[in-house]
Formats: C-alpha cells, sequence, structure tokens
C-alpha cells in the first residue's frame, strides 16, 4: 500500500475501512480537529491508500458507519436491540470523538445501566451520573445525579464515593473511557467515564 499526506479540501473522500467503502465530506472528517481522524486527515499523519487510491483505515468497517454518522449529525442513532454495542464503544475509544463517549454512556444508561460521567475543564469540573430514576433513587438515595465543583478533586472523591454504593449493591465496572480536546478558547478539556451494570437489572 501507498501513503499519502492530505491537503486540506472540501471535495468527497472515500474511505476503505476494514473492507467496506463510504465517501464523506473532507469537512465532516476534521470536525473534531483533536480526534483520530481529526489529526489524520488534517494533514498531521499520513494516510495508507489502499490498491484502488482510497484512504485505508484497519478498523471495523460495519461500525464505522454509525460513527460517521455521528460526526454528520452530532447523534447518536442507533437500531432497537443494537447488537454490537460493546464494540462501538471500543471504536469509539479509537476514534477519540468529543462526545460520543457520552452519547454511549447516556445510552447504555437507558438499558438499565448506570454511567458516571467527569468532565474537566478549566471553568471546573462537573460530575454526571445516569441511569433509570429507580436505579438512581435505590443506589444514590436521589434522582438528581449532578455534582459541580471549581475543584477536580472534590468530583473525584464524589466519583469514589459513587463507585462504593454501586459495588455495594452489586454493581460492576464494564469498562472506562478517557477523552480530551483543547481550544483556543476553552483551553483544555478532559473527560472519563466509567460504566456499570449488574447481571440482572431490577
Amino acid at each position: 500500500m501507498d501513503y499519502q499526506r492530505l491537503n486540506d479540501s472540501d471535495k468527497p473522500v472515500t474511505l476503505n475501512v476494514g473492507g467496506h467503502i463510504y465517501t464523506t465530506a473532507f469537512s465532516t472528517l476534521t470536525r473534531y480537529p483533536d480526534s483520530t481522524l481529526g489529526v489524520l486527515f488534517g494533514g498531521q499523519k499520513s494516510a495508507m491508500l489502499d490498491d484502488r487510491g482510497n484512504y485505508f483505515l484497519d478498523r471495523d468497517g460495519e461500525i464505522f458507519r454509525y460513527v460517521l454518522n455521528y460526526l454528520r449529525t452530532g447523534q447518536l442513532n442507533l437500531p432497537s436491540k443494537f447488537p454490537n454495542f460493546d464494540l462501538l464503544c471500543a471504536e469509539a475509544e479509537y476514534y477519540q470523538i468529543p462526545g460520543l463517549g457520552v452519547a454511549l454512556a447516556k445510552y447504555r444508561a437507558g438499558l438499565g445501566n448506570i454511567c458516571v460521567i467527569l468532565d474537566v475543564s478549566p471553568e471546573g469540573s462537573s460530575l454526571g451520573v445516569f441511569g433509570a430514576r429507580n436505579l438512581l433513587e435505590e443506589t444514590l438515595g436521589t434522582t438528581s445525579g449532578k455534582f459541580r465543583s471549581q475543584y477536580y478533586s472534590d468530583c473525584v472523591v464524589k466519583a469514589v464515593e459513587i463507585f462504593d454504593k454501586l459495588t455495594a449493591r452489586g454493581f460492576i465496572l464494564q469498562g472506562a473511557t478517557a477523552t480530551s480536546s483543547e481550544t483556543e478558547e476553552n483551553g483544555l478539556n478532559q473527560q472519563q467515564t466509567w460504566t456499570f451494570c449488574r447481571s440482572c437489572y431490577t
């Protein structure tokens, strides 16, 4: 395979993702400059080409359609009873697209799990807990799962308290992701997500 450094252009871009062919706009792929795709198609790295001149990504091609749709719309649209959710989460961690991890966490929470999301920015830190109302009331004693502080350490302490309550009630940590992005206006923003679930939902 050949390698080619990409130029800033708004022409359609054709991708070969694990053998699946996609065509989209350059601006879509670079919508989040600090994401894996933003770095690659922003010209900071050389892209691999297949034997037909398509840009090649050695990732799951079937799952990529949901990643690409999120880039296009900013929304997570999954079919009912989606069977490859864990695989999509793994792909989302690779692509490092801001907001996608939160969207997946909220989706998982709606399935009967509880997700804990920690946001850190120059303006302060916030902790959000997402899940069905009955699960939040059972585990936390409240249906309000939001906590804010200008100090990162306060949110970490609160998160640990929530972790203890969840594990005491039979929840198991199923996955964790971390993403970061930086802008000239707001500086560095970081986000960490932990997902807990039980074998039987109540």
